[in-house]
């Protein structure tokens, strides 16, 4: 940040907003935090930024990050990844955001992407390039050859519920594995029976003498979220308490179930 000492506001106070906060305080800044005041001054002539390229300012060139974005599964994936005590940083961010933009930066993400497109090591969700998820003998196959050849995972040992968290646990093995750190799937292998949900997420809660087990998935807040975390639960005797506001959509998309 230079030696003149600056002001710099936070806004928000959530966990992120605290987090920068503490990393201005470090990095040298006066902090003013704010959180809940309608009545901000407009942003126009001042420098804005948010906090991933905030922290990214005091991270080494040499560290590898592995981004995990987009609007379902995303803290899943990122908190798999990290359970095998890789030391490495995740960030897991609802949507890109950009100064100057209204709403998502899908359109500088977009830009970024065909700008560097000979450097990505490209990989699929379903094909090769990529992952390849047999959900009835619960392998995975990964073929990565910029990394690694052709190799398997099995994930039979995986403790949690919903068959969309195979899918969450082959995507973090795969992204591991892409960033080329010297872990492996016959690495990851040993840390698949240990590997927890975050809270709120097809969370298990408890298991009461009847046999009944308490599912806590109140982080599913869109109709998508919910459908695959019931699906899971396909076939099975279930009893569902849904809060917030009613969408017709989402009991349309339950008819299956």
């Amino acid at each position: 940040m230079g030696e003149k000492k600056i002001l710099l506001k936070v806004i928000g106070l959530e966990k992120s907003g605290l987090a920068a906060g503490r990393l201005a305080l470090i990095r040298g800044a006066s902090v003013l935090a704010i959180d809940q005041n309608e009545n901000l001054d407009p942003f126009e002539g001042k420098h804005v930024t948010f906090e991933l390229d905030f922290a990214a300012e005091v991270l080494p060139r040499c560290t590898k990050i592995l981004a995990v974005t987009g609007t379902n599964g995303k803290s899943t994936v990122a908190t798999f990844a990290g359970q095998d005590e890789l030391g490495l940083l995740f960030l897991s961010s609802f949507r890109n955001l950009f100064p100057g933009c209204s709403g998502g930066g899908n359109q500088h993400l977009n830009d970024a992407v065909r700008s560097s497109a000979n450097d990505f090591n490209l990989a699929w969700i379903g094909a090769f390039p990529g992952v390849r998820i047999n959900l009835e003998a619960k392998v995975v196959s990964f073929r990565i050859p910029a990394v690694q050849g052709f190799s398997e995972l099995q994930l039979s040992a995986l403790k949690t519920i919903g068959t969309h968290n195979y899918h969450n646990a082959a995507v973090a093995a795969l992204s591991v594995i892409g960033l080329d750190i010297g872990i492996d799937a016959e690495a990851i292998s040993s840390a698949i029976g240990k590997l927890k949900v975050p809270p709120h997420r097809m969370e298990i809660v408890h298991r009461d003498n009847h046999g009944v087990i308490w599912v806590d998935d109140s982080k599913a807040t869109n109709v998508e979220a919910t459908y695959t975390g019931l699906m899971g639960l396909k076939g099975q005797k279930s009893v569902i308490l849904l809060g917030g506001v009613a969408k017709v959509a989402m009991f349309l998309s339950f008819r299956e179930l």
